[in-house]
């Protein structure tokens, strides 16, 4: 029962109740900053990797002599990005 009365009293604290206040706020702002850099990194990543596969699927079919109008279909890539490759 003491420790439920020594919480009553703190929660009649004004400025330790306006603490608790500010530090949940910031715990949630940095789990939300935290959670939009991962997702954000996953994203990129994920937009990163496709790039550079299209691009060795692009390599692959310019190895097999397919005509660079239909490799611009199947990778989506320009025909300047193949030909640089």
């Amino acid at each position: 029962m003491d420790i439920v009365k020594k919480v009553e009293e703190f929660m009649r604290d004004n400025n330790l109740v306006q603490y608790y206040d500010l530090e949940a706020s910031h715990k949630f702002e940095v789990e939300d900053s935290f959670n939009t850099g991962v997702n954000e990194g996953r994203a990129f990543g994920i937009a990163e990797g496709t790039q550079i596969e299209k691009h060795n699927i692009a390599k692959n079919l310019l190895n097999l002599n397919i005509d660079i109008s239909t490799i611009m279909k199947s990778t989506d890539l320009f025909k300047n990005e193949i030909l640089e490759l």
